[in-house]
């Protein structure tokens, strides 16, 4: 369960950190199934299989000129040929569940699931979004949609804006999602 402090947090700022969801001891088991999966989509990196994400390298001379494509990303953890019992390990994962309890109440169930990764070649920047194309509150105002990531490495690149949640998304933003 979170704690009031944590509660507070998210209502404000729209994020909280939970620390050690993941034990120490149990992060290479993570770690090594997110590696095969990561295997498995560059090798085959279908698009419409696995809802892949890529990233273009674009020659800064002839703009028109791509001359790579890279994974970064893809939907479908859960897709037969990516599953791995350790991403069912980590849903089940007691910590997580409560954690998600306390926002959303029990009856909770999964939307996506999404993994992120770096490029191995090609540079690339990310713009922020929120993922606010869905209402997230019920009509009592309670809340029924939540993004939640799991860092299995350091991340320098992930940015948070807190307060963002509170604001409505403005015409120039919809359009660019």
């Amino acid at each position: 369960m979170l704690t009031e402090e944590q509660l507070d947090q998210w209502y404000e700022e729209g994020y909280c950190i939970v620390k050690d969801v993941i034990p120490q001891g149990e992060l290479p088991k993570y770690r090594e199934a997110f590696e095969r999966m990561v295997t498995k989509v560059r090798a085959n990196p279908s698009r419409e299989r696995y809802n892949t994400r890529l990233v273009k390298n674009i020659d800064r001379k002839n703009p028109n000129a791509i001359s790579e494509l890279e994974s970064w990303g893809c939907d479908f953890l859960l897709h037969p040929d990516l599953y791995e019992p350790a991403f069912t390990d980590y849903l089940n994962n007691e910590k997580l569940l409560s954690s998600l309890s306390s926002i959303l109440g029990s009856d909770l169930r999964v939307e996506g699931l999404k993994a992120l990764w770096s490029p191995e070649r090609v540079d690339y920047d990310l713009f922020w979004h929120r993922d606010g194309l869905k209402e997230i509150y019920s009509e009592d105002g309670s809340q029924k949609h939540l993004q939640f990531n799991t860092a299995l490495y350091r991340d320098d690149s992930f940015r948070l804006v807190p307060g963002s949640h509170r604001r409505p998304l403005t015409d120039a933003e919809l359009a660019q999602v």
